[in-house]
């Protein structure tokens, strides 16, 4: 009986690991001990450079020049963009839909229609560093054609006063913002209470006048 290419193979690989001396095939397997087994190549892997802020971006490239991290470039808040909208804000929502859209959009982002592309985890922030963070991070999302983004504030378990302000500041500015078509409350795998995943707008087509 004939033996299989994979087989033969392994069998290969048996003999080329038996002549080696145990201390070096010992250092061998402690050198890939942490190696993991490529992505499928039908699997698209987003890359960092789509997903990322540019700052990001910037201090990883000044990192691996030896250059000391580079100050964040300015970034239009969103709110001289024209995007922001009044809109009520009900603190004790679990979802939102913009005026307009359709509830379509809170079935989609219900049964995951739409893929979370990029995260931005807010635990520790300020008020006012919370504002600035989500301006960046949503104004790069929109720069990128990101549809779907979650935004992590927490549950309020570390606040000195039990009280979640961050989970309610940034509900209620995702509410107010054009930009914004809907947000839902996570369910529990994705963070739960302490997190939103909101749907934002297609930029407009380039090819439009």
């Amino acid at each position: 009986m004939k033996a299989s290419k994979a087989g033969l193979a392994e069998l290969e690989r048996l003999r080329a690991e038996a002549a080696l001396d145990p201390a070096d095939r010992a250092l061998f397997r402690q050198a890939v001990r942490f190696v993991q087994p490529l992505r499928s190549a039908t699997v698209r892997a987003p890359g960092p450079s789509r997903l990322a802020p540019e700052d990001w971006l910037r201090a990883r490239r000044a990192h691996a020049a030896g250059q000391p991290d580079p100050a964040p470039a300015p970034t239009a808040p969103l709110a001289t963009r024209g995007l922001p909208a009044a809109a009520p804000y009900d603190p004790e929502a679990r979802h939102f839909l913009h005026a307009g859209c359709g509830p379509d959009l809170l079935r989609g982002l219900r049964r995951g229609k739409w893929p979370i592309e990029a995260t931005l985890d807010l635990h520790g922030s300020t008020l006012e560093h919370m504002d600035e963070r989500m301006d960046r991070f949503l104004a790069s999302c929109l720069d990128h054609g990101i549809r779907c983004v979650r935004i992590i504030h927490g549950k309020g378990h570390g606040s000195r006063t039990g009280v979640a302000i961050l989970k309610d500041a940034v509900r209620r500015r995702l509410t107010r913002l054009d930009a914004v078509q809907a947000w839902i409350q996570c369910d529990e795998p994705a963070g739960g209470a302490g997190a939103v995943m909101a749907l934002l707008r297609q930029p407009p087509s380039k090819d439009t006048p």
